[in-house]
This record gives C-alpha cells, sequence and structure tokens, in this order.
C-alpha cells in the first residue's frame, strides 16, 4: 500500500514538473511573438531617428535570440 502511494506522488510530481515546463514554454513563446510583433512595428515609430530605430530593432533582437536560446 505505500508502495502505491509513493508512486502515485512521484507520478503526480512528475506531471506537476510537465506542466510547469509547459508554462514556462508558453510564456516565452509569447513573449518572443509580442516581441517579433514590435519589431514589425519599429519601423514605421514616429519621432525617433533612424539611428535610434536600428538600436532599438538590434535590442529587440537581442531579447528575442536570448528567449530563444532559453528554449533549447
Amino acid at each position: 500500500m505505500s508502495i502505491s502511494i509513493q508512486t502515485n506522488t512521484s507520478i503526480k510530481s512528475s506531471n506537476s514538473s510537465a506542466n510547469s515546463e509547459s508554462s514556462q514554454i508558453s510564456q516565452i513563446l509569447k513573449k518572443i511573438q509580442s516581441l517579433t510583433e514590435k519589431l514589425g512595428k519599429v519601423s514605421s515609430e514616429d519621432g525617433m531617428t533612424t539611428d535610434q530605430k536600428k538600436e532599438m530593432v538590434a535590442i529587440i533582437q537581442k531579447q528575442i535570440q536570448s528567449l530563444s536560446t532559453q528554449l533549447q
């Protein structure tokens, strides 16, 4: 009987870890999607110089790369 309880606890813990990891992946993917959308809008931003836009693009690309690395 105690073996059954330990096994069930172990399975529950494993499922909980898988759910947590899945949730983290979903959050990262949402952030990447948001940053990608923001990246597409940079060129049409008013009130920014070309250099500022280039800098913004570089920052967003670094953020996307960093998040992508977390998925690997």
